[in-house]
């Protein structure tokens, strides 16, 4: 009697547990699908790239990302200052962001550098569900 009960305390824990693995998988297969380049958010665009009107910029020396629109009202910076860039690895970075509406941030993010591709890198936090599509030169 007591393993059936032990049994069914654990039972949903290990289906929510596997449920959340499958979600994450989702969500990065989706974020490595997308097209353009990014910054999503647990499926929420919070910056996207547009070639007409935005500009990028790298600055390798000082690990500092940043792209913005031309009005500077919607812009996107990542500092992962000291971060080896190349795929596979993990670094911790500070995100910033602002919206015509809003400005957020968030401090020390566990990223992993999943692939480069055709120019382009792409990031995934797994704790915030974050996903990032930059193109950085010179990694």
């Amino acid at each position: 009697m007591k393993r059936l009960f032990y049994l069914m305390l654990t039972l949903p824990a290990l289906f929510l547990t596997a449920c959340n693995r499958t979600d994450e998988a989702a969500a990065k297969e989706a974020m490595l699908q997308r097209d353009g380049i990014y910054m999503v958010r647990g499926g929420e665009d919070l910056f996207v790239y547009k070639e007409n009107t935005c500009q990028w910029s790298w600055q390798a020396a000082s690990g500092v990302y940043r792209m913005f629109d031309d009005e500077m009202k919607g812009w996107f910076k990542m500092d992962c200052q000291g971060a080896v860039l190349t795929e596979g690895t993990r670094f911790n970075a500070n995100l910033e962001w602002t919206t015509s509406n809003n400005v957020g941030s968030l401090k020390n993010v566990s990223l992993e550098l999943l692939k480069i591709k055709n120019g382009l890198c792409y990031f995934w936090g797994s704790a915030q569900k974050i996903g990032l599509c930059l193109p950085i030169e010179a990694l």
